[in-house]
């Protein structure tokens, strides 16, 4: 995996996932829902997390018929973000088609419940309600990025002292009313007849780029996250993947309603806006070419890339679960840190893309009753709905892992740690 110049085309396998391993150290743990443990409770559970995580890297390693990855110098780090390539061994070299397989459905699933005592939040519109480092870097990564995966395509502001029909979004400030257009809400792009499939991580600046052009052309797709993608221990999605479609290589994108299968992002990126967009002549330079992938691999170095692999204490039947649904958009420095977390813990869920100009933005104001306010989840496999980004964070590890450990109010798991 590399960053390279546009003349050489990456293998994106990688997307950064080794550069920057981490190992836990003497951090303290804090309890699920608040509750202070003692130091010796803090410590055990510490020695658990870090033994499970040294057992997975010697798997891997082992898997592999290699020794565990050496920490690299900072200077080692740049040059293989600017020069390096590398393709996991025994894959094939890079190229645009893959195999059109689709995974096999998912029929049982396990049984999950809510935490115990848990009661969704107040949704609290534009008010930021702590976790102050992780919305600071967030917000870095989303002006690193040029405000991409904001905007849907065409998208076009309008200020009316006029009150917008009922059932329109619509921001009032003060008698003013924002309303939002775009190519999408005008009807003049082609939708998707079946469901898009990505495999894909967070961490990943490929990634970043498809998935900031499926919010700029306003669509929804369905996450298999491989956090990693074969420099982390392998996951399930990321095995799946392998054995379906022979390589570990993300992004990696499934159209099943037009049986297509794609590698490689700028490949992908085209592909979306030629065929559900104005045209591969109309993708922004935020989504292709050397300042996009620079500006997305600094944008998940900013946010110290806390789903490069898959969470220690994630539960093992994670991949089983029903599809989560989570209503955001890639450049919302709330929306963003949830996306993490998903990955971190491999769980599938649907991103139903919101930015500005998305005809969806009114769908959730009907859905929750409040004004519009994203991240949004939808969770099957516990009935509930929430809104609040650290709130939900919380929820998620509360709910799908085995130690039930949290931040207190929200944050990056691993960076706890270390």
């Amino acid at each position: 995996m590399v960053l390279a110049a546009t003349a050489i085309r990456p293998s994106e396998a990688f997307a950064f996932g080794a550069m920057f391993a981490r190992a836990p150290s003497s951090a303290v743990v804090r309890a699920a829902g608040g509750v202070a443990r003692s130091a010796e409770e803090d410590a055990r559970l510490q020695q658990k997390l870090a033994a499970i995580q040294n057992a997975e890297q010697e798997r891997f390693s082992a898997e592999r018929g290699s020794t565990p990855a050496v920490r690299k110098t900072p200077m080692e780090k740049l040059k293989i973000v600017l020069f390096g390539r590398k393709i996991v061994p025994g894959s094939t070299e890079p190229s645009s088609a893959g195999p059109y397989v689709l995974p096999e459905p998912v029929h049982e699933h396990p049984l999950v419940a809510a935490p115990p005592g848990f009661c969704a939040p107040t949704m609290r519109p534009l008010r930021v309600t702590g976790d102050l480092r992780t919305l600071l870097s967030a917000v870095v990564a989303l002006f690193v990025r040029l405000w991409a995966g904001c905007f849907v395509s065409g998208w076009r502001p309008r200020l009316s002292w006029r009150r917008p029909p009922s059932g329109t979004y619509a921001m009032k400030l003060g008698p003013l009313y924002l309303t939002d257009s775009s190519h999408v809400t005008k009807g003049e792009l082609a939708r998707p007849t079946a469901p898009l499939i990505l495999y894909e991580f967070d961490s990943s600046p490929f990634c970043r780029k498809v998935r900031d052009a499926c919010t700029q052309l306003d669509l929804a797709v369905d996450i298999r996250p491989c956090p990693g993608a074969g420099h982390a221990p392998p996951t399930f999605f990321g095995d799946e993947h392998l054995r379906l479609h022979g390589r570990r290589t993300v992004p990696f994108l499934l159209d099943t309603g037009r049986k297509v299968a794609l590698y490689e992002s700028e490949d992908i990126v085209a592909y979306l806006y030629r065929t559900y967009g104005p045209g591969d002549a109309h993708v922004p330079f935020t989504c292709k070419g050397t300042f996009a992938l620079i500006s997305a691999g600094t944008a998940a170095i900013v946010r110290g890339m806390p789903s490069d692999h898959l969470q220690v204490d994630a539960r093992a039947d994670n991949h089983l679960m029903r599809p989560l649904t989570l209503y955001g958009y890639e450049g919302s420095p709330f929306v963003h840190p949830v996306r993490e977390k998903l990955c971190s813990l491999g769980l599938p869920h649907t991103v139903i893309p919101c930015g500005r100009g998305s005809a969806r933005r009114s769908e959730l104001a009907a859905r929750t009753g409040q004004p519009f306010q994203v991240p949004y989840l939808v969770d099957p496999n516990t009935g509930v709905e929430m809104g609040e980004s650290i709130e939900i964070r919380m929820y998620l590890d509360r709910a799908y892992t085995t130690s039930g450990y949290t931040p207190l109010r929200g944050g990056s798991y691993l960076s706890d740690l270390t």
